[in-house]
């Protein structure tokens, strides 16, 4: 539908080396090793962590090697890419925290074995795009320089600020250099002034998003809501007589050059929903992102669309129409339950209103929080894989977790699950304890005045955002893998019952159920999660209410406040390769439950049902989000009625507090088939858990797990 050079903006990002111009710059070794010097010697000298790292990011941005622009793309070509983001693991190597080395290598066992998860979080970071659009790189320094007037005390921060963006503004000079045409003239514009006109809009989210991810190495997970940052770009090029169709070829460009970037687990961005004072925030450049963007015929970036009750039809029927077409890069993100979720935390109703999803679904207030969505969590599973074991992990003998005795000489069920929530408190307080340990170093650590520079809190406080500065300083913990732990529970409740013996269900885990297919067979009875049976959905609401207890709102390491999550991602994969046989019937070392999804297989109701149960585990108190995944078959949501039936399950979670509902249109015939013939499917897309993938680069076991989904 809109022609532009696909092949020469794919080849700009596939075989970038050859389209270094040598003459503009030094080569990438040179460069990094004159950077690692910069920054010994800040560091020798005594300076800040903060201008040591903008004195860096302004040296690459100067003296990089700078790209050959292709016609018809969006300039961002600058050799620079992942030397500060060594530099920063090298730095945080070189900060001790003996008390953080002392725990750290307490937990080691449990934390290889992924029962807990604790990370520094530098990223899941975005900044506010609004801001940049309105004030331009120019105006981000005006408006330091002034706060720096304001505010004495501060002026390494400021500095910084300052540095940062003098550094983006001659490199988007120097790209100008190499340009011609439009390009060099939007580029020569934005270096001295705010976007005016949609194509400078675009270049300037395109090269700010290339220094920020790839040059400064921010995790930046969220363009913003593109519908509402560039509708007045939009309308002002129409009212100036720009013809639509180029308009939207310019954002054709703009999506291919994204796709191109092969941003890991794909660049999202967001449209719809509503804003902070809950007027609809949906306008006519909603319905052509997905329009275009359809018509490519790509996977990333990832569209998050916001759904309120004001939400158009029009809007999410056409993105349902893409869905079941193939394209399945869209997740469904209810604003109800965020912005409950959200308040929760502390998070104003407006600023909440106005929140942005980060990378898969985790929702955060727009410009003034910086949630740092991915600092860990905990295998659930795993939790009642120690109760049954008093804490030691039966695959390598290792006490991971707490001693909560023998199940077998527990009085009942009860006494069971409070060993289990003793397990689910011990890993989940470990993980908020080495977190908020690692965010008391950040400002030794990383600093980022490139984002920092874009918020109104820090340009008040003269305190970097990550570091503290933002209005929000929030972190968060996600649980994983509940489905599993539920129908384990299912199953051991049973037992206290009489089915069996606590005794006799252990020896069956610890043969890997290898004889015991009857009692499989006849635990596979029960009630399981995702039926919207009582006797299985009950226990998973008072389980997920239970656990979510243990973080929300705890404090952290920033004056912020933990937030819990819902969801697994991919991770269920390694988490089952380091889990035993489950009593749920799963044998040791196979996949573990995906995000709100019921067991593989065990969803035999149909996805209403599946619904109905997910909507019970009170994911309002879910604040770091929680996505519930669904496979329909083609037949079932083909013609107008399809529509119609897509439109209600959505409508139907959301209206029951669902938070976010993804998934596929696809048969486990064609997955089968692409299994058999990879060519013939080469651009078969599959939603896998927070992105897209064709199906082909998944491993076999990845695309068993899909069939199996599938039937």
């Amino acid at each position: 539908m809109y022609n532009f050079d696909r092949d020469a903006i794919t080849c700009a990002y596939s075989d970038r080396p050859s389209l270094y111009n040598p003459a503009t710059g030094l080569s990438h070794d040179t460069l990094s090793e004159n950077a690692y010097a910069l920054n010994d010697r800040l560091f020798a000298e005594g300076k800040p962590a903060v201008a040591v790292r903008a004195a860096v990011l302004a040296y690459l941005l100067d003296n990089a090697q700078i790209g050959t622009i292709p016609a018809q793309r969006y300039a961002d070509g600058i050799n620079a890419e992942g030397i500060l983001t060594k530099l920063l693991y090298r730095r945080q190597n070189q900060v001790i925290d003996p008390a953080l080395t002392a725990r750290l290598a307490e937990t080691r066992d449990a934390r290889e074995l992924k029962f807990i998860l604790a990370n520094p979080d530098y990223g899941h970071l975005c900044p506010d795009w609004e801001v940049l659009l309105n004030l331009g790189w120019r105006g981000l320094i005006d408006r330091a320089l002034a706060s720096k007037a304001k505010n004495p005390g501060h002026d390494d921060f400021y500095d910084a600020c300052v540095t940062s963006y003098e550094a983006v503004i001659r490199a988007s000079l120097r790209l100008a250099d190499s340009a011609e045409g439009a390009t060099t003239a939007n580029l020569r514009a934005l270096a001295e002034r705010a976007p005016q006109t949609f194509d400078e809009a675009l270049q300037l989210i395109i090269l700010q998003f290339r220094v920020l991810e790839y040059i400064d190495g921010e995790r930046t997970r969220s363009l913003g809501g593109l519908d509402r940052l560039l509708i007045r770009f939009w309308r002002a090029d129409i009212a100036r007589g720009v013809l639509e169709n180029e308009l939207s070829g310019q954002l054709a460009v703009f999506f291919w050059q994204c796709w191109s970037m092969k941003v890991p687990f794909d660049l999202p961005f967001y449209i719809g929903g509503q804003l902070s004072d809950g007027s609809d925030a949906s306008n006519e450049l909603s319905l052509k992102i997905v329009e275009v963007y359809s018509s490519l015929d790509i996977h990333s970036p990832k569209i998050h669309v916001r759904v309120a009750s004001s939400t158009p039809e029009p809007l999410l029927r056409a993105v349902c129409d893409s869905i079941r077409r193939g394209n399945s890069s869209f997740v469904f993100i209810c604003d109800d339950t965020c912005v409950r979720a959200l308040t929760a935390v502390g998070i104003d109703e407006a600023d909440a209103r106005d929140y942005v999803p980060i990378g898969c679904y985790e929702p955060t207030a727009f410009g003034k929080e910086v949630g740092c969505t991915g600092n860990g969590g905990m295998n659930i599973a795993k939790a009642v894989e120690l109760a049954l074991n008093d804490g030691v992990d039966p695959l390598t003998g290792k006490q991971i977790g707490v001693s909560t005795g023998d199940p077998e000489g527990f009085d009942g069920f009860e006494a069971f699950y409070a060993a289990v929530m003793a397990q689910v408190r011990y890993a989940l307080e470990t993980a908020m304890e080495l977190v908020s340990r690692w965010e008391k170093l950040y400002d030794q650590i990383y600093p980022i005045p490139l984002l920092s520079a874009t918020f109104a809190s820090s340009m008040e406080s003269g305190v970097d955002a990550l570091c503290g500065g933002a209005r929000y300083n929030n972190s968060s913990l996600t649980c994983k893998c509940f489905g599993s732990a539920v129908d384990s529970l299912v199953v051991i409740r049973a037992c206290y019952e009489g089915i069996c013996s606590i005794g006799e269900l252990k020896a069956m885990l610890t043969a890997d159920w290898q004889g015991c297919e009857g009692w499989r067979a006849k635990f596979d009875t029960l009630p399981r999660y995702g039926n919207n049976q009582p006797e299985a959905d009950e226990l998973a609401s008072r389980f997920s209410a239970d656990i979510s207890s243990v973080v929300l709102g705890k404090p952290n390491g920033r004056g912020g406040v933990f937030k819990p999550g819902l969801f697994s991602i991919d991770i269920c994969h390694p988490m089952g390769k380091l889990t035993g046989a489950t009593p749920d019937g799963r044998r040791a070392r196979e996949p573990l439950s995906k995000n709100l999804c019921a067991t593989t297989g065990k969803d035999k109701n149909g996805v209403t049902a599946l619904i109905q149960s997910a909507a019970k585990l009170h994911l309002d108190r879910y604040p770091n989000g929680s996505v519930l995944d669904i496979m329909l078959h083609p037949t079932a949501v083909s013609g107008d009625e399809g529509l119609d039936i897509m439109l209600s399950l959505i409508r139907g979670y959301f209206a029951l507090g669902g938070f976010a509902l993804h998934g596929n249109v696809i048969s486990a015939d064609v997955l089968e088939a692409a299994q058999r013939d990879p060519k013939k499917y080469a651009n078969l897309q599959v939603r896998l858990c927070g992105w897209n993938v064709y199906f082909v680069n998944l491993s076999h076991a990845e695309q068993d797990e899909l069939i199996k989904a599938a039937k």
